[in-house]
């Protein structure tokens, strides 16, 4: 039980680095064999592997992000988690500003991660409208994985 728990808080201890645009504090949360997989739609999307390959997502994604968030307020990733055993669920909101038209963006998105040993080792991001509907992108992902059925109610079809 004390392994989940270390999960949910390393989990919690990305989103603080990602929303206090803190990389090393990003990198810290990862195991060495990281492998991140994004969104093709997105211009950083792809599948990352090791900590190198974190660093140029972090950087794309930056690139991408950093000017539609110019406040503490469209950086707040208002995540709730989800423990899963060897797994955490992160349900949060990809927000944005549109300096120009100050048109807002505010968008469910689904991260799954993978721990081991407290660390990640696997990242999924799902993003609404991105790849079709995202609780069935989600599903399909980890039957492709062969995560057990009865995880927990949020993992099981």
């Amino acid at each position: 039980m004390w392994e989940r728990q270390e999960n949910i808080e390393n989990t919690h201890r990305l989103f603080k680095a990602v929303e206090e645009r803190d990389v090393a504090g990003v990198l810290a949360t990862y195991d060495p064999e990281i492998v991140i997989r994004d969104a093709e739609s997105l211009p950083y999307g792809g599948i990352y592997h090791g900590l190198e390959g974190a660093k140029q997502h972090i950087e794309g994604a930056a690139q991408t992000w950093n000017p539609f968030k110019p406040s503490p307020a469209e950086r707040k990733l208002d995540a709730v988690f989800l423990d899963c055993a060897e797994y955490v669920i992160a349900l949060w909101r990809l927000k944005g500003l549109e300096l120009s038209s100050g048109r807002r963006i505010d968008l469910p998105a689904v991260n799954v991660y993978k721990l081991r040993n407290g660390k990640i080792v696997e990242s999924q991001m799902f993003y609404r409208g991105a790849e079709g509907s995202t609780l069935n992108v989600l599903i399909g992902w980890r039957l492709r994985a062969g995560a057990q059925e009865g995880i927990c109610d949020v993992c099981s079809p």
